[in-house]
């Protein structure tokens, strides 16, 4: 990347730190629109490569930013840049955006706004993973590594500002979890993800900040450490089960992955240690912690996945009620209406299932798998895989295509594992030159 091009970035980057800062911490209230004239005018002046780096820093932030305005102005902005869209990208954007028209003829309200959100997002996503100009993917897994600790950062911050005096005896009991509390209480825009959505994020973050550790060409590893362990103690702080479960999967993939390499193994588990001693630590002056992870996992609901399997059950009970579900889907954006379910789905599969039928179904997976089932392989490490691990496994416990940011991670779950497949610095310089 060029040298104006990397400082235009960091300057849309601190700028929009600084307007959410403001806005969520501050207390000090800022117009979506003012967020969309910033972002959109970052967006415009970049070019092809920077503005999909800025779209990584956004992604994690989309909850608290004008999205429904943002990614159809992304969209179009990236297809006027690179001049051009190749048959993938617009033929699985007019499919996501007919069957989604199609559903909407059997929805009891039709909300014009959420399908254009849907629609854009899912069109940002598939046109970014079928996208065939080679862009340096290790920019773009660190700013978004920069926009999930920001997310990470600003909810602890929120949290523990409106959080009651006596939270820490809450939390101990089960009874406080961080991203929930600011969901109930969040009455306008503001930076908010439920917990399990948080937790969601917490796990790629993390991922994606191990994954940045392991590269040579990362600078001020420090700070992706710090960040990384910002990441990690926001999902804790969720008490989410599915967090505990994913995080301890990918970690273990993750040191078997090293065993090979007893010089690293050793370097490794010397950090895991130093920082087991700090968590014994923090838990020793703060036993509270600890305790609230104990009450979630010792609750009455953990046989049933806080009632995960049941819902999983009447949804598929719906499914195969209905011959148009079954073929075409309950449509995305208002299916709990279409099925008359009073909970969301928890599992990101079986929602792209229901949502899309079986014919959908086919199409989102083949769209989703066939970059990865056509990559190199030979030319990626496990370290790279690890981001994409933590997207599949946690969706398999929360949703995928709705709410529509959930999809976004994937998008560079898909840059890490490409890293290695376009790392020639000289190429990249010349692209962003180009």
């Amino acid at each position: 990347m060029i040298k104006n091009q990397k400082l235009l970035l960091w300057i849309m980057m601190i700028g929009l730190t600084g307007m959410l800062v403001i806005r969520d911490i501050a207390g000090i209230q800022i117009s979506k629109f003012i967020f969309l004239a910033f972002i959109v005018f970052f967006l415009a002046v970049a070019n092809y490569e920077t503005a999909i780096q800025m779209l990584c820093f956004i992604f994690p932030l989309v909850c608290g930013l004008p999205g429904t305005y943002i990614m159809p102005c992304a969209l179009a902005l990236l297809v006027v840049k690179k001049g051009r869209i190749n048959s993938w990208q617009l033929g699985l954007i007019l499919f996501v955006a007919a069957m989604e028209f199609i559903a909407a003829i059997w929805y009891p309200e039709v909300d014009f706004a959420s399908i254009v959100q849907y629609i854009s997002f899912a069109g940002i996503m598939f046109y970014l993973i079928h996208d065939d100009v080679e862009i340096d993917y290790l920019d773009c897994v660190k700013t978004f590594f920069f926009g999930t600790s920001l997310l990470c950062a600003i909810i602890i911050v929120t949290g523990i500002i409106s959080a009651p005096d006596n939270w820490l005896s809450l939390f101990a009991n089960g009874k406080f979890r961080f991203g929930q509390s600011q969901v109930e209480e969040n009455a306008g825009m503001m930076i908010s993800l439920n917990a399990n959505s948080l937790a969601y994020y917490s796990v790629v973050g993390v991922m994606c900040g191990i994954a940045l550790l392991e590269k040579k060409d990362t600078d001020k590893k420090w700070m992706i450490a710090i960040l990384l362990v910002l990441c990690f103690m926001a999902g804790f702080l969720t008490v989410s089960r599915s967090w505990m479960l994913v995080m301890a999967i990918c970690l273990l993939i993750y040191i078997l992955s090293k065993i090979k390499r007893m010089g690293e193994f050793l370097v490794l588990t010397v950090a895991l240690i130093a920082l087991l001693v700090m968590g014994i630590i923090l838990f020793n002056y703060y036993p509270e912690l600890i305790d609230g992870f104990i009450a979630r996992f010792t609750a009455d609901d953990i046989e049933s996945g806080n009632g995960r399997f049941e819902l999983f059950t009447v949804y598929m009970d719906a499914f195969w009620s209905n011959i148009r579900f079954v073929l075409l889907g309950t449509g995305v954006t208002e299916y709990i209406d279409v099925v008359g379910i009073a909970r969301a789905m928890h599992n990101g599969t079986q929602q792209v299932l229901v949502c899309c039928g079986i014919i959908g179904f086919i199409v989102w997976i083949f769209g989703l798998l066939y970059p990865i089932i056509k990559l190199d392989r030979v030319h990626t490490k496990v370290v790279d895989w690890l981001p994409m691990m933590g997207v599949i496994l946690f969706v398999q416990t929360i949703q995928f295509l709705n709410p529509m940011m959930l999809m976004l991670p994937f998008v560079v779950a898909w840059y890490s594992i490409k890293i290695n497949q376009f790392n020639d610095k000289e190429d990249i310089d010349r692209l962003s030159n180009g």
